[in-house]
């Protein structure tokens, strides 16, 4: 059986993924300074990602 492909994300789609993503992340904290670490690079990373998806969009804008 053949896989559907699956639509495009629309630029919110994607931001409301990254919003979600980043909610994974809340109120947590890693075991290991490795994983602590880990995780709050990827809070960081999610919150650039949506700014910049968010800029991007309000560039693009006439």
């Amino acid at each position: 059986m053949k896989a559907r492909k699956k639509a495009p994300l629309t630029d919110s789609e994607v931001h409301d993924r990254l919003v979600a993503a980043a909610r994974l992340f809340e109120n947590v904290s890693g075991e290991t300074k490795a994983g602590d670490t880990t995780i709050k690079t990827a809070k960081r990373s999610m919150s650039l990602l949506q700014l910049a998806l968010v800029s991007c969009e309000l560039d693009a804008e006439p």
